[in-house]
């Protein structure tokens, strides 16, 4: 091979002609008008922000095998029943790879703040957009609009009767999940349709309005958008509910360890027997007609209960199923309060008086060793701001030879907060109750 032939190998294929243009550059349309949203609606901006916000490392992930194919596996010398076979086999291979993780042996991270922090905005994110069903389930539930609940009552009785309940609940969420990919694709829709959008402006802010209505469903009249909290507003929106309710789930589940483990014996005995009727009635009874009473509980407890747990929030226990069972068992505050008041009727007490000086103001001397929580219990701000004034003035007055320690380490007490501001301890005493003293009054710590 001559030199000339070398140096044509080496030489790289000439480019094909560009078309030229001084006026104007040829770039497809498409290419021109391409959105600047995700197929789903959302600016790229947002998928920017969340890397950046919750991303904290990226690992490369081994590449997964393509999903088999019967022609890929189906060979001429073997029967159709074996290809068959094979395929399966290969589909079961695919998918323990895909839902196998690439790192089994993953090290735990150490605590950090900012990880939590990080998980509670993804969490608030994904509860944002459900605030509106939220917002109208609370509508319907607290009977703030007669008809509407009335009639959603009556078509949930309906539904119960003829055993199409959970065909309306798929139908329903069925009819969300297509009216999402709508609301997206109507988005992209107009942001790619420039024209129609400046020229047609109020249609488009219509058939959006339409569009997403239709998605989100009515809502009632009082009922606004307040997707532009933040977590500390959303805080103090839903905290104080929010701890009743951890309060109240707290003590059930202490009630509920207690009737287990036999603290209330009578109680415990009457669950048994109703635990082993259940027991018969489900063996007997087909799944069918018991899971058609769970709906109608359920649905009870939705229209129900829920509105006059709402109307009468003193009385909430009354309207609770749970509370129906334990009735008549204590949480762990109240069996250790009545553990010690056992012991001391078994054991009486002779409490020494409490020694006070001649300068003790006039409310010292209301908190005399007299004085019980069976007496009216101030509960005006103004009283206890005088309560929390008068402290200090009589602890700098306070003869330092009164020294009542002796007396909590020989008579069994426990350390309490008089309406949660001042400390003390209370002291059981069997002929006349429960006895507060406090312990910024007699000096203790």
């Amino acid at each position: 091979m001559s030199a000339s032939d070398h140096a044509a190998q080496r030489t790289p294929p000439s480019l094909p002609p560009r078309q030229q243009s001084d006026e104007s550059l040829n770039v497809p349309p498409s290419v021109l008008r391409q959105p600047r949203r995700a197929s789903n609606g959302a600016p790229m901006e947002s998928y920017h922000s969340h890397l950046q916000k919750h991303v904290r490392s990226v690992r490369r992930r081994t590449k997964h095998t393509p999903p088999p194919t019967l022609a890929s596996l189906y060979q001429a010398n073997e029967s159709m029943w074996l290809a068959c076979v094979h395929y399966l086999q290969a589909w079961l291979s695919y998918w323990l790879e895909v839902m196998t993780s690439d790192q089994v042996d993953d090290q735990l991270e150490p605590f950090s703040y900012h990880v939590v922090k990080s998980a509670a905005n993804r969490l608030y994110k994904m509860v944002v957009p459900w605030l509106s069903l939220g917002r109208v389930l609370i509508h319907v539930t607290e009977w703030r609009s007669v008809p509407l609940t009335g009639g959603l009552f009556s078509v949930f009785l309906y539904l119960w009767w003829y055993g199409y309940l959970m065909v309306f609940v798929c139908g329903w969420i069925m009819y969300h999940v297509f009216m999402q990919r709508i609301s997206a694709l109507a988005d992209v829709a107009f942001e790619m349709d420039d024209e129609s959008a400046t020229s047609n402006n109020l249609a488009r802010d219509k058939a959006k309005f339409v569009i997403k209505r239709l998605f989100r469903g009515s809502h009632s009249p009082d009922v606004q958008e307040d997707d532009n909290h933040s977590l500390e507003e959303w805080i103090e929106i839903v905290g104080p509910p929010m701890q009743l309710l951890l309060l109240d789930v707290i003590d059930k589940l202490e009630r509920i360890k207690n009737l287990m483990t036999w603290k209330r014996p009578a109680q415990t005995r009457i669950l048994l027997c109703v635990m082993g009727v259940l027991c018969i009635c489900f063996w007997w009874i087909p799944a069918g007609c018991w899971l058609k009473w769970w709906q109608l509980y359920m649905g009870l407890e939705f229209f129900v209960l829920q509105g006059l747990r709402t109307a009468y929030p003193t009385h909430r226990r009354l309207f609770n199923s749970i509370d129906w069972v334990l009735c008549h068992v204590p949480n762990d505050a109240e069996y250790a309060l009545e553990m010690i008041s056992k012991q001391s009727s078994v054991e009486p007490l002779n409490l020494p008086p409490l020694t006070t000086t001649s300068t003790t103001s006039s409310f010292v001397s209301s908190l005399s060793s007299s004085s019980s929580l069976l007496l009216p219990i101030p509960t005006s701000s103004d009283t206890l701001a005088s309560i929390r004034n008068h402290m200090p003035r009589y602890l700098d007055s306070q003869d330092p030879t009164d020294d009542l320690t002796t007396l909590y380490k020989s008579h069994p007490s426990f350390a309490c907060m008089y309406h949660g501001h001042i400390p003390g301890r209370l002291l059981v005493i069997s002929d006349i109750g429960i006895q507060f003293r406090s312990s910024r009054w007699t000096g203790q710590s």
